[in-house]
């Protein structure tokens, strides 16, 4: 997933090969082409000892800087290497000199860690910042944060996922910061007068995966923390548009691309239910983020190519010597899902067996009355059956109310909330 920047030490030449009026060349008078004679094409088999990652936001495996390896280049004549000269390794030149691992999923060279249970399964990155890397939802198989590779200003990599930052300006010292583990789930980060410590755990039986930060600080410090979200737009079907109970109303924001060469850049206040809804409308592919509410500073979107962009940010803290601070929020994936001024819901289900089983979790400032689900397994005929909701608290977010029921179906089951 990386480049890596290398000195060339050693250059042999192979073929030369003549391309007359080939679709790289403009046209018989182009000087690279005149008179027709085509261009001299060189082949060339260089062996090249490697210095560093090709971006300073990367971390190259150990065991890679300054190993000599074979590559083979074209070039144009006389445009031709040269000893000595630098040049650029792609991704799956780097992940072909990556001895393959169970424990290296995206072939960088680093462990990363999984974690699972009946709904999702979840790829944490340790030393990429402990971010979450992939959120699959398993009754379909598809990614919410599909990897990506996109090189940003002040030497961030768009590596695909999201990450934590406690700086106001990206990209800030949590992004690519390397996390000790020593227990599945637990990530530690001791550096610049800061003590960190990750807690990421799936809930059992339940499609919630939640995230726990512990910030500490050895010295005086304001903490202006922010969870970036890049939801992955590049395949077809995928246009999102996410969904915010604001104090005013029921806010919500369709991904458009920008034209310009700036994105389009939005910002929502007062976060009434401390969370938002991000739904596609051509796929049963929905997320529901909840965190603590009230805890919210702003939510910002911004629209780029390939990229949908949401980002909470918390309320400004300033730590004194020895004091600490906790962030927890929530990731919740699912099929159908409601969105109202005072009431987010979302519905999932997970296969065991011979057996499905549903869950219906929400957050609201209402009273639910009653939730039903519904499902056909023959045509023409409709099951109803009445869904138990109990109030959840969970550790720095509040209440949710949760069902969960079995049901011997694998037909689409729909449900439907009565309101107070």
């Amino acid at each position: 997933m990386q480049r890596a920047l290398t000195k060339v030490i050693k250059v042999e030449k192979t073929v030369n090969q003549k391309e007359k009026d080939s679709p790289a060349c403009p046209s018989p008078s182009h000087f690279a082409c005149r008179s027709g004679a085509g261009r001299e094409i060189v082949k060339l088999r260089c062996r090249v000892r490697i210095k560093e990652a090709g971006a300073s936001g990367f971390k190259l495996p150990k065991h890679m800087k300054g190993r000599v390896y074979q590559v083979t280049r074209k070039c144009v004549y006389p445009w031709l290497i040269a000893k000595g000269d630098d040049i650029i390794l792609n991704p799956e030149e780097v992940k072909r000199r990556i001895k393959p691992s169970k424990f290296d999923i995206n072939r960088d060279g680093y462990p990363e860690e999984i974690l699972e249970n009946e709904f999702l399964k979840v790829t944490i990155l340790p030393h990429f910042g402990a971010r979450i890397w992939s959120l699959v939802y398993k009754a379909n198989g598809k990614d919410k944060f599909k990897p990506t590779l996109q090189y940003g200003k002040n030497e961030y990599v768009e590596l695909g996922g999201a990450d934590d930052h406690i700086e106001f300006e990206p990209p800030g010292k949590l992004w690519n910061a390397e996390f000790k583990t020593n227990k599945k789930g637990y990530y530690k980060y001791e550096k610049h007068g800061l003590k960190i410590v990750k807690h990421i755990k799936l809930i059992p039986g339940l499609p919630i995966l939640q995230e726990i930060i512990t910030i500490k600080s050895k010295k005086k410090n304001k903490i202006f923390f922010w969870h970036r979200i890049p939801i992955n737009v590049s395949l077809k079907g995928h246009e999102p548009v996410v969904f915010i109970p604001t104090q005013e109303k029921l806010a919500h924001r369709r991904y458009h691309p920008a034209l310009s060469p700036w994105p389009h850049h939005y910002k929502y206040y007062g976060i009434k239910l401390g969370a938002f809804i991000v739904l596609n409308e051509k796929t049963d592919e929905n997320l529901l983020w909840i965190t603590k509410p009230k805890s919210l500073d702003v939510l910002t979107i911004l629209a780029r190519p390939q990229l949908f962009i949401i980002a909470p940010y918390w309320v400004q803290k300033e730590l004194k010597k020895g004091n600490q601070i906790k962030y927890s929020f929530l990731y919740i994936l699912g099929e159908q899902c409601y969105s109202g001024p005072d009431t987010l819901a979302i519905s999932s289900r997970a296969k065991i067996g011979d057996k499905v089983i549903f869950s219906l979790i929400a957050r609201t400032e209402r009273h639910i009355k009653l939730a039903k689900i519904y499902y056909s397994d023959k045509p023409e005929t409709t099951h109803e059956l009445p869904l138990p909701l109990v109030e959840h608290n969970f550790t720095g977010i509040g209440k949710l109310l949760v069902g969960k029921t079995t049901i011997d179906t694998e037909a689409k089951i729909k449900f439907k909330l009565e309101l107070k």
